[in-house]
């Protein structure tokens, strides 16, 4: 599922470099977090 996503997890992962002026790896860890955390509140307002 993360996986299909992609291209958000690099755009934001770009985001979060220049803002918070994080490394490569840190910033698509946050992304991926992020997403997640995303997918499951999503997952829990359908429910």
């Amino acid at each position: 599922m993360i996986l299909s996503r992609v291209n958000e997890i690099v755009h934001i992962a770009k985001i979060y470099m220049i803002v918070y002026k994080l490394e490569p790896m840190q910033a698509i860890e946050c992304a991926i977090q992020d997403i997640e955390r995303y997918l499951k509140e999503e997952d829990y307002e359908r429910d």
